[in-house]
């Protein structure tokens, strides 16, 4: 781990930056946390501005969507919060490049699933307890997905027990399809 911080550094002094796709691979390698921590520390968003919010929009929510399905989830969100990738209850609308080009049907076809889906969603669907608590107790919101069910739907419909208990313990309960509920 000592070697890639080390190599990583030389990288950025020799001007090569540190791009989101440094950051996603050790998120789907499963890599170490302390790397995780040293390479958001370095990234510099794509418009070269160390000024501009850090991983803010589609990146970060991906990022916090991937963060909790791991399983190391709850110490991933905590190191994506430390470095202000925080917005948990963003609902990205995947829009077509254009109606006109034939890859629209594809496009919408291979996205339709993530449409509405918050990281509280991937982490009641793969039965994250740890990860579903953790994004309750920073304020995560109950949002319907593209299906008109939301987190505390996903979790009863994939039989995670473990996290219908937490939702419950919070006070959430099913939605009513296609209408909204305030807690």
């Amino acid at each position: 781990m000592e070697a890639g911080i080390e190599l990583l550094k030389t990288l950025q002094e020799r001007g090569i930056p540190i791009d989101l796709q440094a950051i996603n691979s050790i998120l789907w390698i499963g890599g170490d946390l302390a790397m995780l921590n040293h390479v958001l520390q370095l990234y510099i968003p794509d418009n070269r501005d160390p000024l501009s919010p850090a991983l803010g929009g589609s990146e970060g929510h991906e990022l916090l969507k991937a963060a909790a399905k791991s399983k190391e989830g709850t110490k991933i969100l905590q190191i994506l919060w430390k470095h202000r990738v925080t917005d948990i209850n963003r609902l990205p609308k995947i829009i077509p490049s254009s109606k006109s080009d034939p890859r629209h049907l594809t496009e919408l076809m291979m996205n339709h699933e993530l449409q509405r889906q918050t990281p509280l969603h991937c982490a009641a669907s793969v039965g994250n307890a740890a990860a579903v608590e953790w994004l309750i107790l920073k304020g995560a919101r109950p949002e319907l997905d593209n299906q008109g069910g939301n987190q505390y739907d996903v979790a009863k419909s994939r039989e995670r027990d473990e996290v219908i208990h937490i939702f419950e313990k919070y006070g959430w309960k099913p939605s009513e399809k296609g209408k909204r509920f305030n807690l």
